[in-house]
């Protein structure tokens, strides 16, 4: 039969194993994003080899998203590295206090 301890943990993992879900859809969004914005820097470029005014490529501004790129770049990696730990089978607990240190004091 399972103790407390064993139960509360399996409830911490079990709940980490819901957020990785979560987190997978985030990334997936967030790749989307990333896509449709490196689709429109890529217009851009295009937009600007093919023009024959020298003044008109000087009054279309580039889209700003090499910026956001790499904001979405490293939230990308900070949610890898918590779906990974998140997806885990075990948690890490620490302990903290004095070796053969007792709560009871004579």
């Amino acid at each position: 039969m399972p103790t407390a301890r064993t139960t509360r943990i399996i409830s911490i993992i079990e709940k980490r194993h819901s957020l990785v879900n979560r987190i997978a859809n985030v990334e997936a969004h967030l790749g989307a994003l990333q896509l449709a914005l490196q689709g429109v820097r890529a217009i851009h470029d295009q937009l600007l080899e093919n023009l024959t005014d020298p003044l008109s490529s000087q009054q279309l501004p580039g889209p700003e998203v090499q910026f956001v790129l790499g904001l979405i770049e490293s939230v990308l990696e900070s949610l890898a590295k918590l779906r990974s730990r998140f997806a885990r089978e075990t948690i890490n607990v620490g302990v903290m206090g004095r070796e053969r240190a007792s709560s009871c004091r004579a």
